[in-house]
């Protein structure tokens, strides 16, 4: 150097990875003819940048489901650092695991020097747990430098929550027979339920109760958290019930929770009539007169009005006169019955041989029934011609026997 010269010089200190925290002199000495020096002091403090990060490290969970933290870890050193990872404390019953991005469990990684790395903190709770608060304290630890984050989750087991659906709400059934009502009954809850079934305002006449798929009566049913359950409301009406829309009220319930459905029954009307007579036969002699008594029946579920028995028309050979008595009954009520009489008269120049005469059962509310009945008309003097013949057969029987005997 020139006289009077000056040189800036920048002195650079490189700390080794594994140097100790504490405070050190470095001396730096320029030599010549004389000699010169200057000390510094380097103190070493630990690092106090974080290097762990996580933008939500507090959650909450409900008992028996697994809440996700999102980690990632820096090196904030120029050097390559072996970071090992822990997590505790680890309660039993509890699943915690540390996994990389892309699923993988691990314990060590390896981060360049200024790079990060995004980790999966999963803390899995038991069903049983209490409700409460529980931290964790997650660790990223080298040879020279660690950071922590606490984890903190909340445990809040959801209040009870009982949700009942009828699907569906509305059904449509005859007078005199039964509807099932198909209810679902979830539990969105965090308890198990028993729950007490009930039915509400009951229209007078009708019986409700409740069952199961088999159709075995019940009065509750068990409902585990987050599961669900399918019943039966069973409700029976009477003959003749009046016909209308009919409404009422189920639920059920514990002492915490209740969960009400409203169903309505439409009662309709089953109009139908029935012959309860089987042999639709008879007969007359050419120019005679017979009966025949033909009964009905009313085989549906409400009250039939105006009910007779009617000879079709074009079916009434010529010669014949057809006389129904009485010409109709004004009602007749579910399940009863009652016997007309069939009047057949024919003139004197009919041909006998077998007749058939069509009939119509009315009403004015159910579809008509329709029966045939066959009529054997006869000559009068084949009753004579057929009495004869009877003669002649017993005399001869008579003959056989009386001969058998002589010869004994």
């Amino acid at each position: 150097m020139s006289p009077k010269e000056n040189l800036n010089l920048q002195l650079e200190v490189t700390v080794p990875s594994t140097v100790s925290i504490g405070e050190y002199t470095l001396r730096l000495i320029a030599t010549n003819s004389i000699n010169s020096s200057l000390e510094f002091k380097v103190k070493i403090q630990p690092l106090s940048e974080n290097i762990v990060f996580c933008q939500f490290p507090g959650k909450t969970v409900t008992p028996g489901n697994t809440a996700k933290f999102q980690v990632k870890i820096k090196n904030p050193t120029d050097v390559e650092q072996r970071f090992s990872i822990s997590i505790n404390p680890r309660p039993p019953g509890w699943g915690i695991s540390v996994k990389s991005s892309s699923g993988e469990a691990i314990s060590d990684i390896m981060l360049d020097g200024g790079g990060s790395a995004d980790l999966i903190v999963e803390v899995s709770t038991p069903s049983n747990v209490n409700d409460g608060e529980y931290n964790f304290l997650f660790t990223a630890k080298s040879q020279t430098i660690s950071g922590e984050l606490l984890i903190r989750l909340i445990v809040e087991r959801p209040k009870p929550c009982i949700e009942l659906t009828a699907v569906p709400p509305y059904l449509d059934v005859y007078a005199g027979s039964s509807a099932r009502f198909k209810i679902k009954v979830s539990n969105t809850g965090g308890y198990d339920q028993l729950l007490n079934l009930t039915a509400e305002e009951i229209p007078d006449g009708l019986r409700v109760w409740f069952e199961d798929a088999n159709k075995q009566e019940i009065t509750r049913i068990y409902v585990e958290t987050g599961s669900s359950k399918e019943f039966y409301v069973a409700v029976s009406t009477p003959k003749e019930y009046k016909l209308g829309l009919y409404s009422f009220t189920v639920s059920v319930a514990d002492l915490n929770v209740r969960s009400t459905t409203d169903l309505t029954l439409n009662v309709i009307g089953l109009y139908r009539i029935t012959i309860t007579t089987t042999n639709f036969y008879t007969s007359l002699s050419v120019g005679g007169e017979t009966t025949f008594d033909v009964t009905v029946k009313n085989a549906g579920t409400q009250e039939i009005t105006n009910v007779r028995v009617v000879a079709v028309t074009g079916s009434i050979p010529d010669g014949f006169t057809v006389d129904v008595t009485p010409s109709y009954t004004s009602s007749l009520k579910a399940d009863e019955d009652y016997t007309f009489t069939v009047t057949i008269k024919t003139e004197a120049d009919v041909n006998a041989g077998n007749y058939y005469i069509d009939f119509n059962v009315l009403s004015d509310q159910a579809e008509s029934k329709t029966f045939t009945l066959r009529v054997e008309v006869f000559h009068g003097t084949s009753w004579i011609i057929y009495g004869g013949a009877l003669i002649v057969v017993a005399v001869i029987g008579l003959l056989v026997v009386y001969r058998k005997i002589g010869r004994r």
